[in-house]
């Protein structure tokens, strides 16, 4: 394993030096580490610091599987060049313990050395039911813990740049996902907001998060097809609905006269997310107008309405998709408020989709 860890240090320190490096020149450097490790855990009774050297390899590893990423997305070269070179800091440390020297810079700082030697929690939740799931291209969120390794040295919010698109890197800070770069929505130290990779395999997936300065995060995440969650402003009960008509809030009445139609029944749109990946089986309710096209799978969703005195009833959805907003990862639901909920108070709402339930979210009908 020595002789494995100095080969993809060179490597690693090589690529880390070359500008032009991308995706083809970096899997062979992640095949190297894999291996490098793999050997490594088979003799790992034989180094006095196997505890250190092991963390060294994992965040070398780790490191180099958010450059390829990185690579993949076509990110500006500074990102991908400070994880190679994180990657040489760490696997410079690795040979070094195992050569029986203590410390190791690998032509680095010593402070960035010291904190790439550090793995931080990343726990990665759906971003609206914060349920342990999340579904491509929908809203997650990931929780470390700043005190052992921060997710980010600044606290940002991401806009879209003029083509529309969000980062995939964010004050220094990117979010691999199964192998996948994800764009980011805003980064602290202790909370990344991100939007799941589109194409993501059903399954467990690793998540890792890095920094350029140096800093590593990682953990795991169920990915679903789907992953219905609702919005909870609150963090505890109220949905995230709005009049459809008024784009108000609040509670509402079942009759809405601002609506266009001669029906002035109140139409609601709830805020979702992990939706997009139910099946699109009745193309004529789709909206499209010229060159605009939006899939509506509104006939795979049902939406479930629970009143105070237990009763349940399943609404009229009109729309279920993208939000109109066009806000990334986030789904929205346009339903019918019947006329017979007057006066009814709370409303429990709960999406069913593929046989999968969505958190519950409350609404006031007046």
């Amino acid at each position: 394993s020595p002789a494995l860890v100095a080969t993809a240090q060179s490597l690693a320190a090589a690529l880390a030096a070359d500008p032009s490096s991308g995706e083809a020149q970096i899997a062979p450097l992640v095949a190297a580490v894999e291996q490098a490790y793999v050997v490594f855990a088979g003799e790992a009774g034989r180094f006095q610091s196997a505890a250190q050297i092991d963390t060294s390899l994992r965040a070398a590893l780790y490191f180099t599987r958010a450059a390829r990423a990185l690579a993949s997305a076509e990110l500006e070269r500074a990102g991908v060049n400070s994880r190679l070179q994180s990657v040489a800091v760490n696997l410079a440390q690795a040979r070094d313990l195992m050569n029986g020297v203590a410390g190791a810079s690998g032509g680095t700082s010593p402070a960035v050395a010291t904190r790439a030697s550090v793995i931080g929690t990343a726990t990665t939740l759906s971003g609206a039911s914060l349920a342990p799931l999340v579904a491509p291209e929908s809203l997650g969120v990931i929780n470390g813990d700043p005190t052992l390794s921060p997710l980010s040295l600044q606290t940002v919010t991401a806009h879209f740049d003029s083509s529309g698109r969000l980062p995939f890197e964010l004050a220094g800070v990117s979010v691999t996902v199964g192998g996948h770069a994800a764009t980011l929505l805003a980064v602290s130290a202790s909370r990344v907001s991100f939007v799941a990779p589109a194409g993501l395999a059903a399954g467990e997936a690793e998540v890792i998060v890095t920094l350029q300065e140096g800093y590593v995060s990682r953990g795991t995440v169920t990915v679903g097809a789907l992953a219905p969650g609702v919005f909870n402003p609150d963090g505890v009960r109220d949905a995230l609905v709005m009049n459809a008509a008024t784009f108000k809030g609040g509670s509402f009445e079942v009759w809405t006269q601002e609506n266009f139609s001669a029906d002035k029944h109140t139409r609601l749109m709830l805020y979702a997310t992990g939706l997009r990946g139910a099946p699109n089986t009745d193309l004529t309710n789709d909206l499209a107008s010229g060159s605009f096209n939006r899939a509506n799978v509104a006939e795979s969703i049902a939406l479930e309405a629970r009143l105070q005195n237990g009763l349940v009833y399943q609404l009229a959805v009109e729309y279920a998709g993208a939000a109109f907003d066009g806000a990334a990862g986030v789904d929205q639901v346009n339903f019918i408020l019947p006329h017979t909920f007057q006066g009814a108070g709370a409303v429990e709402l709960t999406l069913i989709v593929g046989g999968q339930r969505s958190n519950a979210g409350t609404i006031i009908v007046r």
